[in-house]
């Protein structure tokens, strides 16, 4: 009875791992569909823009809010101006445009995908779970001209939002698409079970060897 100890308590801790895995497997997509806010003026040309012959009569309608998260990316290299939302940071309405996405809860943050115009950056800012703002990634000028996807794994980090802005480039910013994915955070009285099982198994495994 004194040797078996050890399997009982090993016994417990893998139901225990069992039981919180589903909430941390992955991934889990983070903004598709979310709730999804704003600040400033998109789609409005400063003088200067006006100035560019982008646009019939100097008017390039912009996309919805919403299609920002909506799931579905333009086809790389298609002009800024053509189904994004854009913004033009010349125009003082919109010189500090923001966009934020809230997750629904808290999560670990491990990867970023988004779809802007090809020569400016892209900075994700996260929120913490005491609302405090971080910054996180940016996205790099890149590739031909255009929209293109730039994407890649970061270290896990855990957040209740993302905020995105634009720096640097020519100023006239647009987005087709941004996606973050990641994993829960399990809840403190999981990891409690679980580490309660775990030294159980510590006090069995000393026991047997005394």
């Amino acid at each position: 009875m004194h040797a078996a100890k050890p399997l009982a308590g090993l016994a417990l801790a893998s139901t225990l791992f069992l039981a919180i895995q589903p909430a941390l497997a992955g991934p889990i997509d983070l903004t598709t569909g979310k709730a999804i806010t704003s600040t400033g003026v998109f789609g409005q040309l400063s003088a200067q823009g006006q100035a560019f012959p982008w646009c019939a009569e100097a008017v390039c309608p912009a996309a919805a809010l919403s299609t920002v998260n909506d799931g579905v990316y333009l086809p790389n290299g298609t002009p800024w101006q053509q189904g994004a939302l854009w913004w033009d940071s010349h125009n003082p309405l919109s010189a500090n445009n923001t966009i934020e996405i809230e997750f629904g809860g808290l999560y670990w943050v491990d990867f970023a995908s988004i779809q802007g115009d090809n020569n400016d950056e892209y900075l994700l800012s996260l929120r913490d779970a005491g609302g405090n703002w971080f910054d996180w990634a940016y996205a790099p000028a890149c590739c031909s001209a255009g929209l293109f996807e730039r994407s890649g794994s970061l270290a896990a980090t855990a957040a209740t939002a993302v905020r995105i802005t634009a720096q640097n480039g020519d100023g006239y910013y647009a987005l087709s698409e941004v996606r973050l994915t990641g994993f829960t955070v399990p809840e403190p009285a999981s990891l409690g079970l679980v580490a309660l099982a775990l030294g159980g198994m510590l006090r069995a495994r000393q026991s047997r060897r005394g």
